[in-house]
This record gives structure tokens, sequence and C-alpha cells, in this order.
């Protein structure tokens, strides 16, 4: 390829981006915290990073997901201009990976309150998690010729995020396109 071929793909790219950040701010106030993708000669995948302030449960990230993987899917497959840069067409969930990360104000994981800290719509599989905290033990060090401690044993609090669910791409978009039938 010329250098012109890929220096156009990666401003349709952006554009495809820009877009999309713009629908996710409008509808659900989502800012961009990453972006970007595989485009080594060609488009092979999209990857956004978005983040939000609200306290999210398990059903509302699963729509924040479905949502925002269709309207990725829907800018991308609509644009003309990069549709010959695309790895395939029409793109899928397979090929896009969007992330939403859940914080209070202060940009703090919320811990213990049941809330969900991320959802990761990757590859096709869907993944929440939740932050704790855990207690993690060191052992320390002890010096093999005196036996003392050189770095005494010691508890620490440590943040995790834990994954509570998996499911498929479609199993989540199965229950997203159930309940907005039942509502």
């Amino acid at each position: 390829m010329k250098s012109e071929e890929k220096v156009d793909y990666t401003i349709y790219a952006n554009q495809v981006i820009s877009s999309f950040l713009f629908e996710m701010k409008q509808e659900f106030g989502f800012d961009c915290m990453g972006s970007g993708g595989s485009m080594p000669y060609n488009v092979r995948s999209f990857t956004i990073l978005l983040s939000s302030e609200k306290k999210t449960t398990i059903e509302e990230a699963r729509r924040f997901g479905i949502v925002g993987v269709q309207k990725l899917l829907k800018i991308i497959n609509n644009h003309e201009k990069i549709r010959p840069y695309l790895n395939q067409y029409p793109f899928t969930a397979q090929d896009v990976n969007v992330t939403i990360s859940f914080h209070d104000r202060r940009g703090r994981r919320r811990l213990k309150d049941g809330s969900i800290s991320t959802v990761s719509y990757l590859s096709g599989k869907v993944v929440y998690r939740t932050a704790e905290k855990r207690i993690i033990h060191s052992q320390g060090v002890i010096c093999g010729e005196t036996g003392k401690y050189l770095i005494p044993p010691e508890d620490k609090e440590k943040e995790e995020l834990v994954t509570i669910l998996r499911e498929t791409y479609e199993e989540a978009e199965a229950i997203v396109e159930k309940e907005k039938h039942s509502s």
C-alpha cells in the first residue's frame, strides 16, 4: 500500500471514533478515556475506553454496552470511505472492544456497594467487574545468615477488580432485547 492510503484510513478511523464518542456523550454523558484499535495494514478492530460517574447495576451496564457496541458498529458499517480499509465488512461485535469504567466524582471506584466498576465488551465476550478491597499478606524477607527479618511481614489492603459475570455478546444482546419488549 502507498503511505497515502495508510493516512487516509486512519483519518477515516478517527472520524468513526469521533462520531461514536459524540453520540455516547450526548446520550449517556460518557467521557472518553482512550481510543484506538488494530490498524497495521487495514482496520482490524476498534477499541474505545469510556468513563462515567453513574452508579450502575449489571442490567444498566449491559444495556449501556450493547447500545454502545451497536452504535459503533452502525457508524463503522455506514462510513463508506472506511469500508475498503476494513479487514472485513460488515464489522461485527467480534471486531470492536468497548470498555466502560464507572466511578465516583473523584474518579475512584465504588467499593462494597454492589455496583459495577467496569463492563468490557471484548471480541464478542462481555465481562462485568466490581471493585473490592482485599487483604494481601506479605511473608516478609528473612536474612539467611541472621534469621532476622530484612522486610517484616505485613498485611496490606489492596483494591482489586473482581469478575462477577461473563457472557457472550449474543447472550447480553438477547437479554437487552427481551427487556426492551417487556417494558
